[in-house]
């Protein structure tokens, strides 16, 4: 994941962006485990600050065109 801190405001706050690049399975044995198996995803945001916590909206996409969109309010743990 790379997030970047621009210097634009949304509602007075400056707003990041950023992407990320997934890739992963769930194997049943450890032979199994191969990149050539492995499902790959990536997505691009947008969050800002608010009163209530951070709010982030973003759309994940993955290699077979299938997306999601997605929104958070409050921190994910690894903002901890």
């Amino acid at each position: 994941t790379y997030r970047y801190l621009t210097s634009l405001k949304l509602f007075g706050e400056p707003l990041m962006v950023g992407t990320s690049l997934e890739a992963g399975n769930i194997w049943d044995d450890i032979d199994d485990v191969s990149l050539n198996n492995a499902k790959y995803a990536g997505s691009v945001f947008g969050a800002i600050k608010t009163p209530i916590g951070p709010i982030q909206l973003g759309i994940g996409m993955n290699k077979n065109g299938d997306s999601n969109i997605y929104f958070y309010l409050g921190r994910t743990i690894e903002n901890y």
